[in-house]
């Protein structure tokens, strides 16, 4: 072996990465460079998905992803009948989406997003199963996107509904599909059969919807603006005339959803009762504070991993009321709603202002 062979060698052995032990997990980590990061911290726990047999299984579920350097993101998923079928890619990365017939190594359907718009690959599809690929053009881009499948929109059959005057309307237990378009809001009445507690959602793969809840159509008296694709409101309904106004957040504003109006029956919560722990999701948590004697009150509340948002709620007007600081409440019942962007475990404690400190010290 020469004398300069030998040096190189064990320069290569220098450089070669060092053995990582043996773990379940195998994503990417947080900084794209193995399982070291672990599950908690890893930027894409759907990793790794970039060659044949390892595709992500699409279960009609919208996708909160990360594009790693040089990487390929690939979804399997399966159309049951023939049709029009729909794919979104939301990102500010330079990336093209492939759609391959399982089995076949030739896409048939490739888009692009330039100007960074948002890919909309529609085409219609006969039954079976699909692969479909995400990859950006420069290998060395990587960053978040957002990408969802679903059935085309189909025709709006409540439409015309842009109005008050024109709302449909919507009894409980019922729930309606449909399609949203670019500032075309959806608008709906609601008809309680009795005074009550009642949730009003949306659900959908490919828009993000807002709501709002409105005493004959002109005062509003809530609102979601939603921090995912779907919003969710809970509420006390009595007499009179109550409508809902749906709407689209941009860029995702335009594609179908359902809306759905049911019964609710919130948590009774009585101050004093300590702390209190509560698992948030995708839907708030909606609780009815009784208060039994006029004073002031204290309310507490905290995340497990990130912030909660708390709204106060007087009955049955649907006054929205302060949750900051002391508060002074008559007695009666309120309606209390906690929301939050991510799943996690919220404490909450609801005190006089006399024994507010049993609050302080469960926190």
């Amino acid at each position: 072996m020469s004398r300069l062979l030998l040096p190189l060698l064990l320069l290569a052995g220098l450089l070669r990465p060092c053995p990582v032990p043996a773990q379940e997990y195998q994503g990417m980590g947080l900084h794209e460079s193995g399982p070291e990061g672990g599950l908690a911290d890893d930027l894409d726990p759907l990793e790794p998905d970039g060659s044949p047999g390892a595709e992500v299984e699409v279960r009609g579920a919208r996708f909160e992803r990360y594009l790693g350097a040089g990487d390929i993101d690939r979804f399997r998923f399966y159309a049951e009948r023939s049709g029009l079928f729909l794919i979104e890619v939301q990102t500010d990365l330079d990336v093209q989406l492939l759609l391959y017939r399982e089995g076949e190594r030739i896409p048939f359907e490739v888009r692009g997003n330039p100007g960074l718009q948002v890919i909309r690959l529609q085409t219609h599809l006969a039954p079976g199963y699909f692969i479909a690929e995400l990859l950006a053009f420069d290998p060395e881009l990587q960053g978040p996107y957002t990408i969802g499948f679903g059935a085309a929109p189909a025709a709006d059959l409540f439409e015309p509904d842009d109005t008050p005057a024109e709302a449909k309307p919507l009894s409980p237990g019922s729930r309606q599909e449909r399609g949203l378009s670019p500032g075309n809001p959806d608008w709906v009445e609601l008809r309680p059969d009795r005074p009550g507690f009642y949730t009003l959602y949306t659900a959908g793969l490919m828009v993000d919807s807002t709501l709002a809840l409105f005493r004959e159509g002109r005062v509003q008296l809530m609102a979601d603006a939603g921090d995912g694709p779907n919003a969710h409101l809970g509420f006390f309904l009595g007499p009179g005339r109550w409508f809902a106004r749906v709407g689209g957040k941009p860029p995702l504003d335009e594609g179908p959803y359902s809306l759905s109006f049911e019964r609710l029956q919130p948590e009774q919560l009585v101050p004093g009762g300590g702390v209190r722990e509560f698992t948030l999701r995708a839907a708030p948590v909606f609780l009815q504070l009784r208060i039994l004697q006029a004073g002031r009150y204290q309310l507490r509340w905290q995340g497990s991993r990130g912030p909660v948002a708390a709204e106060l709620f007087s009955l049955p007007a649907l006054k929205s009321l302060e949750t900051s600081g002391p508060l002074a409440l008559a007695s009666g019942d309120y309606l209390l709603a906690l929301r939050s962007a991510e799943t996690q475990t919220v404490k909450l404690c609801v005190a006089a202002e006399a024994e507010a400190e049993a609050c302080r010290k469960g926190f």
